[in-house]
């Protein structure tokens, strides 16, 4: 059944997901003609070839191979990883395993977990209690008999109020037994939620920043928003539901045998029935949801890119043709709900021909013995197994819910566990407080790559920069400029070689007393929704006076005077509401409080019109002259004047000499980079 309702949404899926693959492809090999790349991105995929293999990645996938589609995904992508930058998410978890119900159980408490359990046992058992005191009161024959105790008489009314007493108990209990258990249920859930959020918001804030490059922020925010919210507000009702319905499922059915002792016979034929109904039904929901899932998401992808380029779909006219592709996943989406809700009439139906074979065989097992039963116990009896019927309807798609739900436990498990940075202080190696006190770097053998089974970007680097000076780093792209920054902050952890900062090895250190003690100018200004004394010091270490210094010399000073609320003033996020060139002023007055002695520039000014630059460029003259100064360039009239210029190839040190030296040797790579510039003649003295 599950093959034939999702193998033709598998196929459509997996080709929509290629053929938007393909375009970006196209896309990017044609960057050079501006209408070819229109072209391309606008282009919808048409591509409608059928596969038959599994849906391993999408978790579309029949039960019986699940575990071989993880294990081919697996092997898929371990030969695939090495060329692939943003990595693709993958479903570990096909069916709910034992280990992933240990771990949610372990944070609930497996105390807990026992508590509630006999609370939900209790529940039951005195729901059936009810029932039960309700057919003895029916049954009772001083009541039945009017002759013996007349209507009015007084033994008549103690027997009533006895039963009615026993009765009301019973619902007491029930209640008191249901407010415990939903109170004490909501308790553990919030402490649930509040241990994985918090296990995992520590992980994802030390991962390492390869992490970060090959995972999407929306899949970040996913983890944060729709799997904590699945375990807030439905995990926990959802595996209540599914226990209470387990339970009452046992309770009736020992009610059902005890009343008709037949009915023993037919238990192990409907039990396998009612299993046979659940394999099918439970893994082919579960992966109908998660396909409704992941078609929604294209939908919201589709609609949210093609809002940001509304423009260009005007200009090309092509409204018509994103109209027909957004209908076209609108109507794939439908026709998975649809396969969705066929689904769930096909288990209705078998349901309720089952729940007519439990209700006609208590119905003939009480014909059958007739002369040994009550009517308050047939009664009892045939209401019981009419409502399992419901019970086990109920039960299914619990157990159904449950395993889609789980899934997120999983997921926010596989966060919680990831590998992260190295240690963020180490005791032993602690800096003092004036480290760096000149700036000298040293670095030896240095190599470095991104991930593992990556090449090298960096290959044997050996430099030596003295205290103080001011080294331009230039090269072509992919030279490996912004990799020696990214080794010399420790953001991706050298293959081999070290780097030491005033004979100290920044190995040794704890990440958070290396990166405190360097500072760096980016190329793409980083400013966060709020005042702008925050974005300027954070952590309130300066007074005003040295803030509005900072901004006098980041020449943002009558700027900053000129603001209603001036140092809180609010800043938009990203600072929307700041040019480009304030928010790099920003982050150069930030910077100008920090005063360390080794600062890095990262094509800071890359972004910025020529003005912005040569104020920047006047101030780190002007400011850092007791610092060792890093500048990866982009301009090379921006280095021309510094102490030393390095020039990278293919992650190796080709020159590192004094820029007039350099310039004067013909066969000099540097030579011929600032003579294709033009600016031979500005050749410093």
């Amino acid at each position: 059944m599950k093959e034939k309702i999702l193998h033709r949404l598998e196929s459509v899926t997996k080709d929509s997901n290629e053929g938007s693959s393909e375009d970006s492809e196209d896309s990017a090999e044609s960057s050079i003609d501006n209408d070819d790349v229109i072209r391309a991105l606008l282009q919808s995929p048409t591509r409608e070839e059928t596969r038959s293999h599994e849906m391993g990645s999408s978790d579309v996938s029949g039960s019986s191979s699940d575990a071989d589609d993880v294990e081919e995904d697996n092997a898929g992508s371990a030969n695939t990883k090495k060329g692939v930058l943003v990595e693709d998410e993958e479903y570990k978890v096909q069916h709910a395993t034992l280990q992933t119900f240990k771990e949610y159980a372990r944070a609930v408490g497996y105390g807990w977990v026992v508590a509630l359990v006999l609370l939900d046992m209790l529940q039951q058992t005195v729901e059936r209690g009810s029932g039960v005191s309700l057919t003895r009161w029916t049954d009772d024959p001083q009541l039945g008999n009017l002759t013996a105790l007349p209507a009015d008489s007084e033994q008549r009314a103690r027997l009533n109020n006895y039963y009615l007493a026993v009765y009301a108990g019973f619902g007491l209990i029930h209640a008191v037994s249901t407010l415990v258990f939903k109170l004490t249920q909501e308790m553990r859930q919030v402490v649930v939620a509040r241990v994985l959020h918090n296990r995992m918001l520590s992980r994802v804030l030390r991962a390492p920043m390869r992490f970060f490059d090959t995972t999407p922020v929306g899949r970040i925010v996913s983890r944060f928003s729709s799997d904590l919210y699945i375990m807030d507000t439905e995990l926990s009702d959802t595996m209540a539901w599914a226990v209470n319905s387990v339970i009452g499922i046992v309770s009736k059915m020992a009610i059902i045998c005890y009343i008709t002792p037949f009915f023993v016979l037919l238990i192990f034929p409907i039990a396998a029935v009612f299993y046979y109904v659940q394999v099918v039904y439970v893994p082919t929901m579960r992966q109908l949801e998660r396909f409704q899932s992941k078609v929604r998401s294209t939908i919201y992808s589709f609609f949210s890119e093609t809002l940001g380029g509304a423009a260009v779909v005007r200009a090309y006219g092509v409204q018509q043709r994103f109209m027909v592709e957004f209908q076209r996943r609108l109507d794939l989406s439908s026709s998975a709900r649809f396969a969705w809700a066929c689904c769930g009439q096909w288990l209705n139906v078998r349901m309720e021909s089952m729940g007519t074979v439990v209700v006609g065989a208590v119905v003939v097992s009480a014909v059958t013995l007739r002369d040994t039963m009550t009517a308050g116990m047939v009664g009892l009896a045939v209401s019981v197994a009419l409502d399992m019927t419901e019970t086990v309807r109920h039960m299914v798609r619990m157990v159904s819910w449950v395993q889609t739900d789980i899934v997120s436990v999983d997921r926010v498990k596989e966060y919680s566990e990831m590998t992260v940075e190295a240690d963020w202080r180490r005791g032993e190696t602690t800096p003092k407080a004036s480290w760096p006190e000149h700036g000298e770097i040293e670095i030896n053998d240095l190599a470095l790559r991104y991930r593992e089974g990556l090449d090298l970007v960096l290959k044997g680097i050996n430099v030596h920069i003295k205290a103080g000076e001011k080294v331009g780093i230039v090269g072509r792209t992919g030279a490996g400029k912004s990799s020696l920054t990214l080794a010399l902050f420790r953001l991706v952890e050298p293959a081999r070689g070290t780097v030491r900062i005033d004979d100290l090895d920044t190995n040794d250190l704890g990440l958070h007393d290396l990166r405190s003690r360097l500072t760096i100018l980016p190329q793409d200004p980083v400013i966060f929704a709020g005042s702008l004394r925050m974005n300027l010091d954070p952590f309130t270490h300066y007074k005003d006076a040295e803030v509005w210094e900072s901004l006098k010399y980041a020449h943002l000073s009558d700027f900053v005077s000129g603001l209603k609320d001036q140092l809180d003033h609010e800043c938009g996020e990203g600072g929307e509401n700041l040019s480009v060139g304030q928010r790099q002023l920003v982050c150069l007055a930030r910077t100008l409080l920090h005063k360390t002695r080794v600062l890095v520039l990262d094509e800071a000014t890359a972004a910025v019109d020529m003005e912005t630059d040569d104020l920047i460029q006047r101030t780190i003259r002007s400011q850092f002259t007791h610092c060792t100064v890093l500048t990866i360039a982009h301009r090379l009239n921006t280095v021309i004047d510094y102490d030393k210029i390095l020039v990278l190839d293919k992650g190796q040190v080709v020159e590192f000499d004094s820029p007039g030296q350099l310039m004067d040797d013909p066969h000099s790579v540097f030579h011929h980079m600032v003579k294709k510039a033009g600016l031979l003649a500005k050749k410093p003295s």
